[in-house]
């Protein structure tokens, strides 16, 4: 069954199918969106840094204020954004970078989606809407679809959100303020794109708008401080620049979190479902810069693990009195 998108500032409006060319790209930036300097953090806006490390090429820093760690040289947000709707799921000459094979991966990404809602449905009071930001090509949209009335998704990718395979409602640009009502997610899914945000909180703070009182976001990213992040040091495969602009901690995310009126009500170290063949090209990739560094049989390679990767999965609320503007 195919998507459906539905049409930008009108939430009524009739929807149509989800080929690519149809998805209204969302144009300009949050009206309050608040100016970062160059290479100042992306948390408070400070420049003082208390440590500094170059890193593929590119300088990583500790913010002295916050804490948080963040990358001091962005590429341009226009340069980024045509990165991610362009050659994101295609990035060729860079195997580390992107998502080469995020389109082969369908079963196992459903099955890693299953296992955080399992984290989100003890904490739920209503299941009504879900809105899954940064939903690439549906995957948590189509176990969510089971449990919930109705299923939204946002994402930068055309192409992507092309290979929805639910009826749903799809947005084609970044999530911004005004998109969608107050009070409107029972869950919001943020897996592995709070890296990627240049505006923290005034991001963070629109999820907690859309947020309803009694729903529960559910954000998903790397631990710089994990076992791996600690062994792999510079090699750490979080490290995904200049795609990835923000590396937390648990000590940063609730800064940040808080910060946008959300206090943290259960957290886990998670990972993912993979084939031992894709975790076998995604580390050659990321540590020597090669796909195959395992000449293993294909029955072996194409058995599904569970790899705790250290990442953490995060549930947060709206705090308890907490007033959001609509």
């Amino acid at each position: 069954m195919k998507s459906e998108t539905l049409e930008i500032n009108e939430p009524s409006c009739p929807r149509t199918a989800n080929r690519p060319s149809e998805f209204p790209e969302i144009a300009g930036s949050a009206e309050n969106t608040i100016a970062i300097p160059p290479g100042a953090c992306l948390l408070c806006g400070s420049s003082e840094i208390s440590w500094i490390q170059r890193i593929k090429g590119y300088t990583i820093v500790d913010c002295r204020r916050c804490g948080l760690r963040y990358l001091r040289d962005r590429i341009g947000e226009d340069a980024v954004m045509r990165y991610y709707r362009e050659a994101y799921f295609h990035p060729g000459v860079d195997p580390s970078s992107g998502y080469e094979d995020y389109f082969l991966i369908r079963k196992e990404r459903e099955k890693t989606f299953r296992l955080y809602l399992s984290k989100v449905l003890p904490h739920l009071r209503r299941f009504e809407n879900v809105l899954d930001i940064g939903c690439g090509a549906g995957y948590f949209l189509s176990v969510a679809d089971r449990r919930f009335t109705r299923v939204f998704g946002i994402d930068v990718s055309p192409e992507a959100l092309s290979r929805v395979n639910i009826a749903c409602e799809l947005r084609c640009g970044e999530f911004r303020s005004g998109l969608y009502p107050a009070g409107f997610a029972d869950v919001i899914m943020l897996c592995d794109v709070i890296e990627h945000v240049y505006h923290l909180r005034e991001f963070l703070g629109e999820a907690a708008r859309v947020l309803h009182p009694d729903g529960v976001l559910c954000l998903v990213t790397p631990n710089r401080t994990s076992v791996l992040g600690r062994i792999s040091g510079r090699r750490n495969i979080s490290y995904k620049l200049p795609e990835h602009v923000s590396f937390f901690d648990p000590q940063s995310i609730a800064r940040a979190l808080g910060e946008a009126g959300l206090e943290i009500i259960d957290r886990h170290s998670c990972g993912q479902y993979a084939t031992v063949d894709y975790v076998a090209r995604r580390l050659g990739a990321a540590v020597f810069k090669k796909r195959n560094v395992l000449p293993l049989p294909g029955f072996i390679r194409r058995r599904t693990f569970y790899v705790n990767t250290g990442s953490m999965l995060i549930l947060a609320r709206r705090r308890s009195g907490e007033q959001t503007t609509a």
